[in-house]
């Protein structure tokens, strides 16, 4: 069993310990609709709430989507098929780890501002620099479904987090945004979000679960947003 622990004393008091200014990243893992996206803001608004403005960013992987055109051409070997690659979107395999473990190390070494791809959901395709990690800041909170995923070239992210919390949002209630978003996001029925959640969101959920005991502690969110 992961103890419980709210991350933002553990991280006000790894921050004020530290005598050099030194850069800490620290990860936050969910399935689909477990309110990762929420909770991250959250928490950063409190660590800046108590150690300053600018202390602290918040971070997603969904930057790191694989954009839209490299699906239409798929994805071989394994995934070779266009319309497979556009269904299965946000798979793990369809992001690139390593642009996210190669910016991650940029982020971890705190010399320049580091500029993060943001995801927009209106074109479809992440937007480089949406988010810029400047050099004063001391806190990155990176919230994402495969964090702790140990496959499909994720394997490196684990060892750049300083610590990652697993937020424990009851499956019945993380599937329950998601049918509501789907719906809302795509003009579709009742029925129709089932489906999609079925054969794609749901799989994915199933294997986060499996990354749980990867993480150093859990984390028991209120009822929050996506």
């Amino acid at each position: 069993m992961l103890p419980v622990e709210d991350p933002l004393p553990h991280i006000l008091a790894v921050v004020t310990a530290s005598r050099a200014p030194s850069r800490h990243i620290f990860g936050l893992v969910g399935e689909p609709g477990s309110g990762k996206t929420t909770f991250c803001a959250q928490l950063v608004r409190a660590i800046n709430a108590a150690l300053g403005d600018g202390v602290a960013v918040a971070l997603s992987m969904d930057g790191f989507h694989l954009p839209r055109s490299a699906l239409d051409a798929g994805l071989p070997p394994l995934h070779p098929d266009p319309a497979e690659c556009h269904a299965r979107r946000g798979s793990p395999w369809t992001f690139s780890p390593a642009a996210m473990e190669a910016r991650l190390r940029a982020v971890a070494a705190g010399a320049a501002d580091v500029p993060w791809p943001g995801f927009d959901h209106a074109v479809g395709d992440p937007v480089e620099g949406a988010v810029v990690v400047p050099r004063g800041a001391r806190v990155a909170v990176l919230e994402g479904l495969y964090l702790l995923h140990g496959g499909d070239g994720w394997g490196g992210a684990r060892a750049l987090l300083e610590r990652c919390w697993y937020l424990d949002t009851p499956p019945p209630v993380a599937r329950k945004r998601l049918l509501a978003r789907h719906q809302a996001a795509w003009g579709i029925s009742s029925t129709e979000a089932e489906a999609r959640v079925a054969r794609n969101d749901g799989v994915n959920a199933e294997l986060v679960r499996g990354t749980r005991a990867r993480a150093d502690a859990a984390v028991v969110a209120a009822e929050a947003g996506a």
